[in-house]
């Protein structure tokens, strides 16, 4: 701000050659006047000097408008007090010196202020009053006054901020379009609020969106009343449109995310990763045994509202792909060998956890269809069946802490099954088994062929065969494609293993 600035009145004196202010001292008081007449707050030299600040939000939001007058005053006089039991904050968002004020219609300037008073007032002074007639809103009000008396509790305005919320007009038109005309709740931090407009237009339509517009304008917690709610309908079915993605978490507790926006950002080794976000709904946890937590976010998915945007969706979420370790990994390997690298591009970044549960990042420069070459940073170990991913995810902020990234991976699901056209019984809640994923087939090229993947199937039952050799029968939950001669690994409740 211009406080921080030296004024011109204040060293224009000692500017000008001796000789001058010898034989010409008026000339010295001459230009100080000038000055102070150019260089007060909204003034031409002022809004030259310090631009810069007065477009930042930080200057023009939160002005203060108005204090209380603090006992009668009459036409002469000089010092004027502001109340403090009204105006507790006093005189601060006041210039120091030469600010313009308005008490009923009377237009003042002081020399300067302390904390509850303005001293050295001018009455009767002249001034900008407006930057809009009622007449023609593109001329301004210039006008001049006359000393009068005032009575206890007068409104005390603050003209000297009338181009700064003029300012603010033009950035509230830009980012809050429909409520730049709107006066806020003056205990609403503008700042604040303005910065963050993009989230609350992301939210429109939605009960979160009416109840910040309403605690925004009026200060008032609202709930929001559906007279259909209270109707007696046919039917009590809830219909909703929604777009769902399944995520698996990476740092944080995803159950936080609800009711925050995810976001997606591009990943500079794959082109098909691009810019995406959506305000999350809803986040329902799913459990998939082995200690294996993910969760459904649930997204508004009502109609296309614009280009690019599905429901409140903007963008395409991808799948970012992950596999497996196969094999323990020793820190400094140039090669790791993994389920498979189908989805990772041909160069890249791994995004890894070590034996000691710490993650790092590491490189790679080239793959095969079950092994990544030319590894880099690799500092530490990694454990066996170890998940690694590309190094980037979606992330959002956590309700409970907005200082908290939450990081989730967004995972591929099935996109639907085929049910067979003979069956009965079916109903609501029935359990079915899938016996396999994707196409089944059977026949003599698949019957030889080797999977290079490692799948996790659930043990139905475990029978002892032979006790004098530890021999054991189990049946699996589903069908499997093992063949003699395979190694497993048994994955106990308590997540201990058995190698076979």
């Amino acid at each position: 701000m211009s406080k921080n600035r030296v004024q011109l009145n204040s060293v224009v004196s000692s500017q000008l050659p001796q000789y001058v202010q010898e034989d010409y001292p008026l000339v010295s008081s001459f230009l100080k006047q000038y000055y102070l007449g150019q260089e007060y707050q909204s003034g031409p030299v002022d809004l030259i000097q310090n631009i810069d600040e007065y477009i930042k939000l930080d200057t023009t939001t939160n002005l203060v408008e108005s204090v209380v007058l603090d006992g009668d005053i009459d036409f002469y006089t000089k010092t004027i007090k502001v109340d403090p039991s009204k105006s507790p904050a006093g005189t601060i968002g006041f210039p120091d010196s030469y600010g313009l004020l308005k008490i009923d219609n009377e237009i003042i300037t002081y020399r300067d202020k302390t904390e509850y008073s303005f001293t050295g007032c001018r009455r009767g002074f002249v001034g900008i009053s407006s930057y809009k007639s009622g007449i023609n809103n593109s001329e301004l009000v210039f006008e001049d006054s006359e000393s009068d008396d005032h009575k206890d509790g007068a409104k005390i305005e603050n003209l000297s901020i009338l181009f700064l919320k003029e300012f603010l007009l033009k950035t509230k038109n830009q980012l809050i379009p429909g409520l730049e005309n709107r006066t806020l709740d003056e205990d609403l931090n503008q700042n604040i609020f303005i910065k963050q407009s993009k989230d609350f237009y992301l939210s429109k339509g939605t009960d979160q969106s009416f109840e910040i517009l309403f605690k925004a304008l009026y200060n008032k917690d609202v709930e929001v009343i559906r007279p259909s709610e209270f109707l007696f309908t046919p039917s009590n079915a809830r219909y909703e449109i929604v777009n769902q993605l399944i995520v698996e978490p990476v740092e944080g507790d995803p159950d936080n995310l609800d009711g925050a926006t995810l976001y997606q950002d591009a990943y500079k080794f794959d082109k098909n990763i691009n810019r995406s976000y959506a305000p999350i709904t809803s986040v329902e946890r799913i459990e998939v045994g082995y200690g294996k937590t993910y969760y459904k976010l649930n997204f508004d998915g009502g109609y296309n509202r614009d280009i690019g945007v599905e429901g409140t969706i903007y963008g395409q979420f991808k799948v970012e792909p992950s596999t497996k370790i196969i094999g323990a990994v020793s820190s400094g390997s140039t090669i790791v060998d993994v389920d498979s690298t189908v989805g990772f591009g041909t160069t890249g970044e791994l995004y890894v956890t070590y034996t000691d549960t710490t993650t790092g990042v590491v490189s790679y420069t080239s793959k095969s269809l079950t092994q990544f070459f030319g590894i880099t940073n690799l500092t530490k170990n990694i454990a066996d069946t170890t998940t690694v991913g590309i190094n980037t995810f979606a992330y959002g902020r956590s309700r409970l802490n907005q200082d908290e990234i939450i990081k989730v991976r967004v995972s591929s699901v099935y996109n639907s099954i085929d049910i067979p056209e003979k069956t009965k019984s079916f109903k609501k809640g029935t359990t079915a088994n899938v016996t396999t994923y994707g196409f089944d087939e059977d026949n003599f090229k698949t019957g030889k062929w080797e999977y290079n993947v490692s799948p996790c199937y659930s043990v139905d039952k475990v029978s002892l065969l032979d006790a004098s050799d530890s021999t054991y029968s189990i049946t699996l939950d589903s069908r499997h494609y093992l063949k003699i001669g395979n190694k497993i690994t048994i994955i106990l409740k308590n997540k201990n293993k058995l190698d076979s």
